[in-house]
Formats: C-alpha cells, structure tokens, sequence
C-alpha cells in the first residue's frame, strides 16, 4: 500500500512549485480485485488548486469521475491515462485541451509508489501562436496551390562572370502543371529555357533576365506556340530575395481571342453602317415635364440615311423631327415610336416622307429609355407595284364574276333545249322506233350524246359552285360517320360488284360537310368503277397525323399557324395510271380513257376533289402505277 510523506514537507516542497501538479491513488473494485474502478485525488499544490478555483475541501478526495472542471468526455479520457499509467509503469507525455476551461495543457503522468503523479504545464499561448502559424501557413499554401492563375519560382543559373544563363525551376503550383501538361517531377530542378525553348524567341526569357538584374517587376502579354498549345498568357515577374523570380501568369487565350472577335465584328458592323444600302439611324426622344415623348433628334446616321431623307446633312442633325416634319406627331410612325420607347417592343412601319413624297418602311428598336435604333428602307417602288396588284386584282375579281355568271347563265340556258331533245328523243324511240329502221340506232347515239351534254353541264355547274365557295361553312364533321353515309348512297354499287372497304377509324375534323360528302363521294365512285376486269373492288380508308414540317413540299401548303395536318388515304387496287397523269387528272374535262370505254365520265370529279380541298386550306396527292391501283391521299389542317 502507499504510505504518503510528510505532508508538511510536501507541501513546502511543492506548493512554491509554479506549475499545477497532483496525485492520484487508484480505487479497485474489491479488496481481492486488482481492477480499477477509479481514481481519487490525494494531494494537489497550490498551483493546482488556483487553475480548478476550488476550495480546498471540495478537491481534497475527489473521484476523477466526479471531477469538477472537465467535461465527461475529458474525464473518461483522464482515467484511461491514469489506468495506462499505473498498469504499464510507463511515463506518459501528452498534451490536451480542456474545453470548460479553453485551455491547452501538457502533462507528464508518472506512476509514485502505487500512484500516479501528473505535473500539468498551461501551453494554451503556444498552441495558439503554433495553430495561427499553421493556419496561415494552410491558407497560404491553399491560395498558391489552388490559384486559377498559374506560378513558379525560378532561381538564376550565373556563369563565370555571373551572367544569367538560364533559370532552375524550385516551385510550381498546380495551375502550372495543369496549363503545362507536366508533373512536378519533369519540372522542379530543371532548366527553363530545356522544358520551354520557345521563350528565348519571344522575348520572356529576355524579360525575366531584366528584372532579375534590375529588381523592377515587368507586366506584359505574350504569345506562346508549341506543337502542343497556342495561347496567349498574361504574366508578372518579380524578384524574390536574392537569386529568385516569382512569375506569375494567367491564360487568357479566350479573352484575346473574345477581343479578336470584338474588334472584327467592330470593323463589320461599321462597314454594314458606312456601307449599307438601308438608312440607320440612332435617335433620342425628347419628353416634355411629364416625361411624355414631344419629339425626338437624330444623333448618328449612315449616308443611306440621308439620302433617303432627302435633305441637306446639316439640317439633317440640326433640327428635330418636328421642326423637319410638322405634321409627324399625328401619323402611325410617331405612335409607334411612343409604343416601342413605352414597351421595348420592335415596331415596324410604312410612312410617306413630307420632304420627298417617298414611302419608306421603318423598323423601330429601343435602346434605352431614351434612345432607339431606326432602320428603313425606300419601298416607293414596291407601293407602286402593290397598288398595280391591287388594281389587277380587282379587275380579275371582275372578270371571273363575269365569267361565272355567263357560265352559269349558259349552263341554264343549255339545260332546257337538252331536256326538251331528251323528251322528244324518248318520245320518237318509244312511239316510232319499230318503224324507224336504221335511224333507231342513229337516234339512240343521239340521245347519248345529249345525256353526256347534261352530265358535263351538270359537272360545270359543280365545278362553278365550289369554286365560289370561298367563305365554307366550318363545323365538326366526324369522317367515320360522313364516309359511312356515302358508302350507304353507293350501298348497290358495293354489293353489285361484291367490294371490299375497310375503313379505320377516322379524325373529327372542321370543314363543310356537303362539299367533304362531294368529296369521298367522288373518291369511293372512281375506286368502285377503276376496277380490274373480273376482280372484285377492295378499297381502304386510313387516317394518320402528321407535322406540317414532314408533309411533301409540293403540297406548298402554309405552315405558319398550322403545325399540324390530318392525312386521309383512299387506296384500291383497279387499273391505276400513269405517274405523268398525277396532276392532269385534277384538271377540269380530263379524262384518260375514251368515251366507248367502261370508264368513260366527264372528268368534272377530281378537279371538284382539288377545289374542295382548296376551299379548306388543304391538299390532295395522287400516286399510282398501271396495273397497282391508286392511292389520293386528302390533307386537312389541324385546328384548335
């Protein structure tokens, strides 16, 4: 057991001792138990006692895990220290911080004739001074290190006569070895002048030698070409102590090439400027009190400009607007400059100039607040070629009124005669056609000739009737139920020639539905007569959306508010035709097979499938092959 000293004496002894220093008597588990439980504090100096600012009698026999001063963690910590200690025999140096006292300590733990004495050291202004140096040292290794620009120190290679000769390389940062493509190893102690030859040409090398010899950092642009980069670098050289240069350098290819590019559009948009055929100008409104815009003066303007404008330079930039054209505040041109300068919104205009009597057209930008861009354009030509369009139009409208009032006036009027011969015609065959002889078949061609009379007639009038029908009546159609409604008109031509139609469901879609019933009516009947001898019909209907952008560009259909198109193909498998008949089979009166033959017609049917589709703002295609049947594809647009 240990049998403590003369505490007099001890206390003599290590009271005056500046630094803390305490004993620790170990607690076992049992008296049979060498386990240690605990520690007990048996003695303390004085020093010790003023760190914990504890009264004597609160520290004399206090536990170490009742210890008052240290968090739970420090004391846990201090116990496997003094266990350590006192198992092993083992001095223990070690330094720790208290944080409830925000202190740094070092302490030596030595184990005393079964206990264990610690003399406590206060290194708190040390540690600190020690972590500040190291801080600023991290800090400052991190901004070298992680620069986005590029350095590196070199030190001077001196000959005989200590001239400079070349540089060693004895740091980079990593920005360096990055731009470089080197690694550390190729870099540090090796010559400059060996890793980059080219500087000796383009003056660095040159550059660096002047300010190690006259101490005065240099700032300069360079351009630096190998076979492995084309750059251009910003760099600062400066000395360092007595044999060194610290270079630092920044890649700013991309600025170079940025200004390259600047000044090149410069240079372009100068000659547009100077050289374009169009008047720019740039203007500045002038505001009343109230800030509303009363008038505005050119600031800079191209020649185009001025000779468009008709008058003398001078005037030009020294009088305002309305002092050049009184009468400008109440023209479209004027509020359009107040709604562009209000809303930041392009404008573009037609005016007639009051100085030369000339239309321009004007497109009108804001700047700023108080600054616009104009640019116009002379369009006196043009307006004198709309207004010829204009009346040649109107003439047309005229003559095609005309027109098609004559054909339907003719149409009528040729009605009544054929209807009167096809009486009178009946009338012979059945009351005088035995006695009739050979003039009975003279008579029957007659009065077929007269029933081709009226179907063409009948086909014009149609023709005549859709081709007026400019303004169709819209409303939702849903196809499936109009195709079913011809089909049922044709219901004894489909069964007569046992034809096979398959129809896929179909879109509903905006249109006419007399003229679209004109429409499939004409499809399916060509498709029930165009027929292979001795092979039944078999006709399919099928429908697909499409993009505008993927329709064929013969359609020359608008896209502009369309994006999108309904595709509706009527396919058989007759007799087909010719690729040189696609579009001659639209036009009106053509017919590709004669008049004694089973497909004989008026030729009048397609031409009203084109004008229908015309009328909607669509299209239709034909494609076909003798012998492989025929596909009429229908385009409807899409609308919301």
């Amino acid at each position: 057991m240990f049998s403590p000293p003369d505490v007099k004496l001890l206390t003599s002894v290590l009271d005056n001792y500046p630094e803390p220093i305490v004993l620790h008597t170990p607690v076992f588990g049992s008296e049979a138990s060498d386990t240690i439980v605990d520690f007990i504090l048996l003695y303390f100096n004085d020093a010790a006692r003023q760190q914990a600012n504890l009264p004597y009698a609160l520290m004399k026999g206090q536990k170490v895990s009742e210890l008052t001063g240290y968090s739970q963690e420090g004391r846990k910590q201090l116990t496997q220290q003094l266990i350590q200690v006192y198992t092993t025999g083992n001095d223990l140096q070690t330094t720790y911080y208290n944080e409830l006292l925000d202190i740094h300590f070092e302490v030596l733990r030595r184990k005393i004739d079964g206990a264990i004495l610690s003399i406590t050291r206060n290194v708190n202004a040390e540690m600190k001074e020690r972590l500040e140096k190291q801080q600023q040292q991290t800090f400052v290794n991190l901004i070298l290190t992680n620069s986005l620009n590029g350095w590196f120190v070199l030190e001077a290679v001196l000959d005989e006569k200590q001239e400079v000769i070349d540089f060693l390389f004895t740091r980079v940062n990593t920005t360096f070895l990055q731009l470089s493509g080197l690694s550390q190893e190729q870099v540090i102690g090796k010559r400059f002048l060996i890793l980059f030859p080219a500087t000796k040409d383009n003056g660095s090398f040159e550059r660096n030698k002047q300010v190690y010899q006259t101490g005065i950092a240099q700032r300069s642009q360079s351009h630096y070409t190998t076979d492995r980069s084309d750059a251009w670098y910003d760099s600062v050289v400066a000395k360092m102590g007595e044999r060194s240069l610290l270079v630092t350098f920044a890649d700013v290819t991309e600025l170079h090439t940025k200004a390259r590019e600047l000044e090149n559009k410069n240079y372009i948009l100068d000659n547009i400027f100077t050289h374009s055929m169009n008047g720019i100008s740039f203007g500045q409104v002038i505001r009343n009190q109230a800030g509303r815009i009363i008038d505005g003066k050119p600031i800079m303007a191209n020649k185009a400009a001025i000779q468009l404008v008709g008058i003398p330079e001078e005037l030009y930039f020294g009088k305002t607007s309305v002092e050049l054209e009184p009468n400008i505040l109440n023209t479209p041109y004027f509020q359009k400059i107040i709604h562009t300068m209000d809303t930041g919104e392009p404008s573009l205009v037609e005016y007639q100039l009051e100085s030369t009597g000339r239309w321009i057209e004007i497109s009108l930008s804001r700047m700023d607040s108080d600054h616009l861009i104009i640019i116009f354009t002379d369009v006196t030509d043009i307006k004198a070629i709309e207004l010829q369009k204009e009346q040649l139009i109107d003439e047309l409208k005229r003559t095609n009124a005309a027109l098609e009032n004559f054909t339907r006036a003719a149409s009528h009027d040729l009605q009544e005669p054929l209807r009167k011969i096809m009486a009178f015609g009946n009338m012979l065959i059945q009351d005088y056609g035995p006695v009739l002889g050979p003039g009975l078949p003279i008579l029957q061609r007659m009065q077929s000739a007269t029933q081709r009379m009226q179907a063409l007639i009948t086909g014009l009038l149609n023709l005549s009737r859709y081709s007026q029908a400019r303004d169709i009546r819209r409303e939702p159609i849903d196809l499936s139920v109009l195709v079913g409604q011809v089909l049922s008109d044709l219901d004894l031509t489909v069964k007569e020639k046992q034809a096979v139609v398959v129809v896929e469901p179909l879109p509903t879609l905006q249109g006419d539905a007399l003229l679209l019933r004109q429409v499939f009516q004409n499809l399916l009947t060509n498709a029930l007569k165009f027929v292979k001898p001795g092979q039944p019909p078999r006709i399919q209907i099928t429908s697909e959306q499409k993009k505008g952008d993927d329709l064929p560009l013969e359609l020359h259909l608008s896209r502009l508010s369309t994006q999108f198109y309904w595709q509706i193909t009527v396919s058989d498998q007759g007799i087909g035709f010719g690729s040189a008949y696609r579009e001659r089979i639209f036009g009106a009166f053509e017919r590709l097979h004669g008049r004694s033959s089973p497909y004989a017609g008026t030729g009048i049917g397609l031409a009203i499938v084109r004008q229908v589709m015309d009328n909607h703002q669509g299209a239709v295609t034909a494609h076909s092959q003798p012998g492989e049947g025929a596909q009429f594809t229908l385009y409807f647009p899409v609308v919301a």
